[in-house]
């Protein structure tokens, strides 16, 4: 933090000597490097620059000073500006003086009231040095914290925070196509991504760090040089410049350095940032929209009256980005759990929504036929969006579980899968547990040969319990077929042949493969 004419003004030991400013007024943020006394004409030669000087104003008084080549000499010495101290001896400023230094802009100031000057260089030079061990104490820090991140090859988003924390304002990393991948810091965080795609290209890409565009925006590019992939942006004004690039330049070097410790490809940012917003949507509440809304079209969703939450198991979600640029359907997606991605895209209609939710369930089961695609109702807003994604995983995780009833390129929805889906709800629930138990445990205890059973049991609820069915569906004779379902229902105390009875033990046949997590066998003719 840089000491300035202001600044000093403002000290006390200063401040009692009535200062008053007669040229340089706009100057007054310029930057001291240092404070002199002097009572000598010519004292530019001593200069080098940014030092403020103090004066009792004897020299003034000579005749035979030119005092604008005087001030201009102090000017090009670059001089911060003058004091000059009124007395009995000099009661007032040589109007000279004042004409030149506001023609050349150099900061002036009277005092009317007599101050010690080697109180107030003490002052200054105690609050330079001081300022000094700041500045070096927090560079020290910022090596030290992206010197850290680096080792580790710490994520975008760690990397953003620690900027963020060391700035204390809002970062951004945006991409090349200026979508926005990681942002830190809540000041100001919906203010600065509003219409973020349009501002942004209005501050061009630079070279190097520096302010651009009409905001004054400070960037830093990011990736190896001939190959930038993005750029850090600190969209709000920078309280100090100097730290602001400091930091700036670190966090790059480190987000450059962890894109390729990681063999990353940019690419992968987006999806990145994706998966954050997907993930914050599960447990967002209405006070959130505006910013979850913001954050969804600084990645490049476009509006839409409606958001569809949308789930996929058994791709990957490049697959599910490749696809839908195949198909034309603008999402997000992002991973929010093993081999599940979460996906979310906005239309204006229902019909719309739907429309684009079939075109990528068959985009994506060109590339992967054994990929399911669920999706929950539309919603108005990204808030309401969690409690749909949360519909869609467990109507995924219930299709998955049914090979038998899966389509290649079906959009699968709550009411399609019936009793499954509540099962898989109710999975894990001790009442559930009891009464799988109680179905099927005859059969459960013996599990020498209970794999066989299970096998004939879904093979029979299967053909809806017809013996004729399931003899022409599994090859077997009639004789040994029967004799195998009888010895089934005696294992089971139950008779195979009333329908209640045949349904009580489908319910508990397809809970027990939920529960086991394992998909349903095919059915293998009974032996």
């Amino acid at each position: 933090m840089l000491v300035t004419i202001a600044d000093v003004l403002a000290l006390p030991v200063l401040a009692a000597g009535r200062p008053r400013i007669r040229a340089g007024s706009r100057q007054l943020d310029s930057p001291v490097r240092w404070v002199h006394t002097i009572d000598i004409p010519d004292v530019a030669g001593l200069l080098q620059g940014g030092e403020l000087l103090l004066s009792t104003g004897q020299h003034l008084k000579d005749p035979r000073l030119d005092l604008e080549r005087h001030v201009r000499a102090l000017h090009d010495a670059g001089a911060a500006g003058l004091v000059v101290e009124l007395g009995p001896a000099l009661p007032h400023l040589p109007q000279g003086l004042v004409d030149a230094a506001r023609g050349l802009r150099l900061p002036l100031v009277e005092l009317a009231q007599p101050v010690r000057f080697v109180a107030v260089t003490e002052a200054v030079h105690a609050r330079l040095l001081h300022e000094q061990y700041a500045e070096l104490h927090f560079s020290e820090g910022v090596h030290r914290t992206f010197a850290a991140l680096s080792a580790r090859t710490a994520p975008a988003d760690d990397v953003l925070h620690a900027a963020s924390a060391a700035l204390d304002r809002f970062v951004v990393l945006e991409d090349r196509g200026h979508r926005v991948v990681a942002a830190a810091g809540a000041r100001g965080s919906v203010d600065a991504l509003a219409d973020w795609a349009d501002r942004s290209r209005r501050a061009p890409f630079g070279t190097g760090t520096g302010p651009s565009g009409p905001e004054r925006w400070m960037t830093a590019p990011v990736g190896p040089a001939g190959a930038r992939w993005g750029r850090l942006v600190v969209p709000q004004g920078a309280s100090d410049d100097t730290r602001t690039r400091l930091v700036l330049e670190r966090a790059s070097e480190t987000l450059t350095l962890s894109r390729l410790a990681g063999h990353q490809g940019p690419g992968t940012l987006v999806e990145e940032a994706s998966a954050v917003l997907l993930r914050d949507l599960l447990g967002a509440d209405a006070h959130q929209e505006e910013a979850l809304a913001l954050r969804a079209r600084s990645l490049g969703l476009p509006a839409g009256a409606l958001v569809l939450p949308l789930v996929v198991r058994g791709a990957q979600p490049a697959q599910v980005v490749s696809a839908a640029a195949a198909c034309a359907v603008a999402c997000l997606a992002g991973g929010i759990a093993p081999d599940t991605t979460a996906v979310v895209l906005t239309a204006r209609t229902a019909e719309d929504a739907d429309r684009d939710a079939r075109a990528l369930a068959e985009a994506i089961a060109r590339g992967s036929s054994t990929a399911v695609l669920a999706a929950a109702a539309p919603v108005p807003t990204f808030a309401a969006a969690g409690e749909g994604l949360i519909e869609a995983v467990h109507v995924a995780d219930a299709a998955a579980a049914q090979p038998g009833r899966r389509e290649p390129g079906r959009v699968h929805r709550a009411g399609d899968l019936g009793v499954v889906s509540l099962l898989r709800q109710l999975r894990g629930d001790p009442r559930l547990d009891a009464y799988v138990e109680g179905q099927l445990g005859p059969l459960l205890r013996h599990p020498g040969r209970a794999g066989a059973d299970l096998a004939l049991l879904r093979a029979l609820v299967a053909s809806r319990g017809s013996k004729t069915r399931l003899a022409r569906a599994t090859g077997t004779s009639r004789q040994h077929l029967y004799s195998a379902i009888a010895r089934l229902g005696e294992r089971l105390g139950r008779d195979l042949d009333d329908p209640d009875v045949l349904c009580s033990l489908h319910v508990a046949l397809l809970a027990h493969e939920l529960s086991a997590g394992a998909a349903p066998a095919e059915a293998t003719p009974p032996g």
